[in-house]
């Protein structure tokens, strides 16, 4: 249990730094959204799959909150991002991988 928290250590302040310089420097959505994803990817190098999961919801939270006018507008670009970060985030994982003598068939 907890291994998870070195990720989520790093990560909660790591979108905390990232929101304010998209923000200031006006990025639109899907700019904003690609720096949150690589900054995810990133750190789902360091953990498993809940880290990134709960890091990924507080992404998607940040970018409602602070780069679009109303959840309705871009309710498909909010799932689309929530879903991508959450599936690579998972598929770069170090616990995803398998040894290549050890991978299922």
């Amino acid at each position: 249990m907890w291994h998870h928290l070195g990720p989520l250590i790093v990560g909660l302040p790591l979108l905390a730094l990232v929101t304010p310089i998209c923000f200031s420097l006006s990025l639109k959505l899907t700019v904003a959204a690609f720096v949150y994803l690589v900054a995810i990817v990133v750190l789902a190098l360091m953990g498993g799959f809940v880290p990134v999961i709960a890091l990924s919801v507080v992404a998607v939270g940040l970018l409602d909150y602070f780069f679009t006018e109303h959840l309705e507008d871009d309710v498909i670009v909010l799932l689309g991002v929530a879903s991508i970060v959450g599936v690579s985030g998972a598929m770069v994982s170090p616990r995803s991988a398998h040894p290549v003598g050890d991978a299922p068939l």
